[in-house]
């Protein structure tokens, strides 16, 4: 949709007003799902239950196959791994000391909540906590809790020792520097992903274990999570159900798994084996179930390039509706905008009353210094090390390979350029959706609260932003070189590019 006069601004404001929300509970149709279920099919490229199983791979290859936002198989990921041969009973052996816990257990039940890792064949074998009601009606759902690990944390030193670890469910099953020590030392990089700071850093630095007896899993859901996961079969076999978020139309405050109108019609069904890894966008709901006879064993982790734009900008509307990951879009705003904070501040320049065309216009021309109604990568790169100069090296990604993301996001017609045309109707589509759903109530991280609007507004930085700033107090900027006459807001000729 494009915006066309002046007075448009004034118009989305008049939206946002009527958009806001009425006293009837909002859930999308059964007829919404099943056109929904068609456009699944489009978008994704939804031929078969089964992603896409791939081995011998070129990181060019998963490149294409992720950024696209397709889930996608890896059959050969751990081949020369320390970490594959290990097995829910050789971590009772090793780690036996560490403490796991009962995954998405409700408090207040009969069963403790923490257990020593040797403990687990004993416990499972005379009680397992059974799921909600609500996951037991569906016959395909995990019966069973399983149990979860998450030993190596990121903002955790190699040495450090958190003592009020149990104030908080992801931090309480921190483990021992010398685990972690362990662990990081059985994992390696993916052969095919590229080894630059930002993936070693989100990889080694974030690993998760689920354990799943028989018939045990983790019900629906989706995380709230805005890093692309994946995970790796160590033993054992593991049935998974994926599908994108519910198609909504304005923001809700619930769980996504709430949203159904019906039984959940998940678009892929597939079992992964052991030395296989399972590679999603992050918002997609995902269930996941231990199935045979073996006690599944696998491994979760996230990376920060190359990232499944498409997903993002294909399901744009949902996310941005969405309670989970609507938060999201601050984190993802370089890649969206070209510009660190650009989702936020568009919408803050907008709603105090400036053009959009106008607004979007200055946020193009910083990147096409030529003006010449084109961006190209060399521009992008160029204006990305400007950025992260002019934020002195604090942000959270780096100038090369965000600038391959944001041209994969913004190139909605894949002709290997972004007009200005182009990256205008995107924008401002994004900005009223983003626009009506804060009137509407959306989320952020910190919750379903009034003040989201207001935080925006103040320009309060996010807790991710705040985190990541606070584990990298001198930033990276040494590592940017740039011209120090370059400045995006002045016209520059085609050879200064």
């Amino acid at each position: 949709m494009a915006f066309e006069s002046r007075s448009l601004g004034w118009a989305v404001i008049m939206i946002m007003v009527l958009a806001r929300p009425s006293s009837a509970r909002y859930k999308p149709s059964a007829q919404d799902f099943a056109r929904d279920k068609l456009l699944i099919q489009e978008l994704m490229n939804v031929t078969s239950a089964v992603p896409p199983r791939l081995s011998n791979i070129t990181a060019a290859e998963f490149q294409e196959y992720f950024q696209a936002g397709i889930p996608v198989i890896i059959t050969d990921i751990a081949d020369t791994w320390a970490m594959r041969e290990w097995s829910c009973s050789s971590l009772a052996r090793e780690f036996g000391e560490e403490e796991v816990m009962y995954w998405n257990y409700g408090e207040g039940a009969e069963h403790d909540k923490w257990h020593k890792m040797k403990t687990l064949a004993e416990l499972t074998a005379t009680s397992r906590p059974g799921q909600d009601k609500r996951t037991l009606k569906d016959s395909e759902a995990p019966k069973y809790l399983s149990f979860h690990w998450y030993p190596v944390q990121y903002g955790v030193g190699d040495e450090e020792i958190l003592y009020d670890k149990y104030e908080d469910d992801y931090t309480s099953t921190l483990a021992s520097p010398k685990a972690r020590a362990r662990i990081k030392g059985a994992y390696e990089l993916p052969y095919f992903i590229e080894p630059n700071p930002m993936n070693l850093e989100f990889t080694k630095e974030r690993i998760e274990f689920f354990i799943g007896m028989p018939g045990s899993g983790a019900a629906v859901h989706t995380d709230g999570v805005c890093e692309a996961i994946f995970s790796v079969q160590l033993s054992g076999v593991k049935r998974w159900r994926l599908s994108p978020l519910p198609p909504y139309t304005r923001a809700v405050q619930a769980r996504a798994p709430d949203m159904q109108s019906g039984a959940w019609d998940p678009s892929f069904v597939f079992d992964l084996h052991p030395g296989e890894a399972v590679f999603f966008p992050p918002s997609l709901m995902h269930e996941t179930k231990t199935v045979g006879d073996e006690c599944s064993l696998s491994a979760s982790l996230q990376i920060r390039y190359p990232f499944p734009v498409g997903h993002i900008r294909d399901f744009k509307t949902r996310l941005i509706h969405s309670q989970e990951v609507s938060f999201c879009f601050e984190h993802w705003a370089p890649f969206i905008t070209g510009h660190k904070d650009g989702v936020r501040e568009m919408y803050r320049q907008i709603i105090k009353g400036q053009d959009p065309n106008n607004v979007v216009q200055s946020f193009f021309n910083q990147i096409d210094t030529n003006r010449d109604g084109l961006a190209s990568m060399p521009e992008k790169i160029r204006h990305f090390k400007w950025v992260i100069k002019q934020h002195r090296g604090q942000v959270e990604f780096t100038a090369a390979e965000e600038a391959k993301d944001w041209f994969a996001f913004n190139d909605v017609n894949k002709d290997g350029k972004v007009t200005f045309e182009e990256y205008k109707e995107l924008q401002l589509d994004i900005q009223t959706t983003y626009a009506t759903a804060i009137e509407q109530g959306a989320c952020d991280e910190m919750g379903c609260h009034p003040n989201v609007k207001r935080d925006i507004l103040a320009g309060k930085l996010n807790g991710i932003e705040s985190a990541y700033i606070a584990n990298h107090e001198s930033g990276h900027d040494d590592e940017v070189e740039l011209d120090e006459e370059y400045d995006p807001n002045k016209t520059v000729g085609h050879d200064e590019v």
